[in-house]
């Protein structure tokens, strides 16, 4: 009975032990920032893009190596969108038709750099969702 009283208390330690590690700083943040990265560029407007930016620089700082790079180069290219607009003194969320007949060919150039850049994340994009899911049990959108 002793024995078994023991193996129980061990058990019961173990589990308390695991429990206490918790999660990776990694899934941690991926978590925190959840429906932050599932709204990816629904808001338009340049809070939203900066709001997308910072999530996902964040979850890039403690990201593991192997995905490292693309947290990071997608948190660039968020956050080139919000840069470019600023540069042509172009609100995200006044952009629209109208807006962009207006501009120079120059600042259009500025903008399209930008999105062409936003737009060409799709690999990082599959490989972030992939490696969250396979890390940390949570599935992006």
């Amino acid at each position: 009975m002793r024995r078994f009283a023991a193996g129980i208390a061990v058990a019961i330690m173990a589990c308390a032990s695991l429990a206490a590690c918790g999660q990776s700083d990694y899934c941690k943040a991926v978590e925190t920032h959840e429906d932050t990265l599932n709204t990816l560029g629904q808001n338009k407007s340049n809070a939203g893009y900066r709001k997308y930016a910072r999530a996902l620089r964040a979850v890039a700082n403690v990201a593991p190596q192997g995905v490292r790079k693309d947290w990071i180069t997608l948190a660039d290219a968020t956050d080139g969108v919000v840069r470019a607009h600023g540069r042509i003194g172009l609100p995200l969320e006044a952009s629209n038709s109208q807006t962009f007949a207006k501009l120079s060919a120059d600042q259009l150039r500025t903008v399209n750099t930008a999105y062409e850049a936003f737009n060409n994340t799709g690999d990082e994009r599959k490989a972030v969702v992939k490696n969250v899911k396979a890390e940390c049990e949570i599935t992006l959108s």
